[in-house]
């Protein structure tokens, strides 16, 4: 095992590390960076819905988005790669009284930071997605800007780039990190920056990140209609949602069981079939005949790493640079997580976003940010 010098040493080979790479490559050519993940296979950003949207109730989280969005529109001039990137929006709609009246005052909220939302009548959601069962929903919205895009082509793109760009590879399990290097089990790498962008693995690196795996997991249908310009629909209700796919579609639901599941940081995500029943029970009453056992097959599984607010963390820890913790984010913020990362590590500051709240020790501070929209 030989010992590793590098001007920046990157932990975690998914989407958030290979973001870094490339931007920090696109402003500063001439570094040396090393990318370390012992299986970058096994990262979630490649088991991901694909969904990105600006339809946040935090601004941190818009503001976020908007400058992802913003880059996903140029990803193939920029970063040299097709990513499929599809604005047809984010459909959401709900059958309560309360969540109606949130929606609104959210909707409102995101219209005064820059995201466009238009309310739909009921007449016009059914219109746009005839399988929807609308007899008890009372109020939809659609965020025009969002959409679906080919996630792990976003992954493949950025890391092709970044090797093209000189970064290297190392297929090593980190131990620990520290301001000057990181100690794998092929070695050590000394490095002048360190950055951890390790997901749900950032726990276990003895830096105490209030970061936990949550597990979540989708599926695959081939209902008769699919209209492939439909919008990602989402129950605001229950979570059930889906987008088109290939000639099919994608199903997702947030289930409450498996997401109070007690993880540790290398279990592998088994498909959880009782949780795909109990979608289907979802899935008979709102889109009746559209998503059921016969023409649905089990997908994937994979572990979000989540935060206690929601929110993903960028910062410093001991001068060790921290971005993780993005909930099932991290494709849909990769852009803006490397160029702020970027900014940090050459600038001394992340100044397109003001990302000051989200440093590692709001936890400990109880300084935590509010997200309503999860799902």
């Amino acid at each position: 095992m030989a010992n590793k010098t590098a001007d920046i040493a990157i932990v975690g080979g998914g989407v958030i590390g290979w973001s870094c790479a490339w931007h920090l490559l696109r402003r500063e050519p001439a570094l040396h960076i090393v990318v370390i993940d012992p299986d970058q296979s096994r990262s979630i950003s490649l088991r991901g819905a694909g969904g990105f949207r600006a339809q946040f109730a935090s601004r941190l989280n818009i503001q976020i988005s908007l400058a992802s969005i913003n880059e996903f529109k140029r990803f193939p001039e920029t970063v040299g790669a097709d990513i499929k990137f599809r604005q047809h929006g984010y459909l959401l709609y709900t059958a309560d009284v309360d969540r109606a009246e949130d929606m609104q005052h959210v909707a409102d909220f995101q219209r005064v930071h820059g995201v466009p939302v238009d309310e739909l009548s009921i007449s016009e959601l059914k219109r746009r997605v005839p399988c929807l069962n609308t007899s008890d929903l009372i109020y939809a919205q659609i965020g025009p800007t969002s959409g679906y895009l080919d996630g792990p082509g976003v992954v493949r793109g950025y890391r092709t780039a970044s090797i093209k760009g000189g970064a290297d590879e190392m297929q090593a399990k980190a131990s620990s990190v520290c301001a000057t290097g990181v100690e794998t089990d092929q070695g050590h790498v000394s490095a002048k920056h360190v950055i951890v962008a390790t997901g749900h693995w950032s726990a276990n690196l003895g830096l105490q990140l209030a970061v936990h795996p949550e597990k979540h997991q989708l599926c695959f249908a081939l209902p008769a209609e699919v209209d492939p310009k439909w919008p990602f629909v989402i129950d605001a209700d229950t979570t059930y949602h889906f987008r088109p796919y290939g000639d099919g579609i994608l199903v997702c639901y947030n289930d409450p069981e498996l997401s109070q599941q007690k993880f540790k940081v290398d279990d592998t995500p088994e498909f959880s079939l009782p949780a795909i029943e109990r979608m289907f029970k979802i899935a008979d009453h709102r889109t009746p005949g559209f998503v059921n056992r016969q023409n649905c097959s089990p997908g994937r599984a994979g572990f979000y790493g989540i935060t206690p607010d929601r929110h993903p963390i960028i910062g410093k820890v001991d001068e060790i640079v921290i971005a993780t913790g993005f909930g099932g984010h991290g494709v849909m913020h990769s852009p803006a997580a490397g160029l702020l990362v970027a900014e940090i590590i050459l600038d001394g500051k992340a100044t397109t976003v003001d990302i000051s709240a989200l440093g590692p020790d709001r936890f400990r501070k109880g300084k935590l940010i509010q997200e309503s929209m999860v799902f």
